[in-house]
C-alpha cells in the first residue's frame, strides 16, 4: 500500500510540475482543417484522381472558411 501511495504521488508530481508557473487554459479545444486535424489515411488506389481533387478542393473550402460545418454532430 505504502509503494503504491508513493507511486501515485511521484506521477502526480511528474503531471503537475511542469505546469508550476505557468498558465494552464481550461475550456474545449476544438480541432479543425486549419490544424490539420482533418484529412485522409491510405487512400485506395480504385479512387480516382477526380475525387482526389474534389477532397482537396473542399479541404481547402474547409480551411479558409468558405464552408462552416456544424459545431455538433446529431
Amino acid at each position: 500500500m505504502t509503494a503504491t501511495t508513493e507511486l501515485i504521488g511521484w506521477f502526480a508530481a511528474a503531471v503537475l510540475l511542469p505546469t508550476i508557473g505557468r498558465e494552464v487554459r481550461g475550456g474545449v479545444t476544438t480541432f479543425d482543417a486549419t490544424k490539420g486535424a482533418t484529412g485522409l489515411g491510405t487512400v485506395n488506389s480504385a479512387v480516382s484522381a477526380a475525387n482526389l481533387a474534389k477532397l482537396d478542393d473542399v479541404t481547402a473550402q474547409l480551411k479558409s472558411g468558405s464552408i462552416t460545418p456544424p459545431d455538433t454532430v446529431p
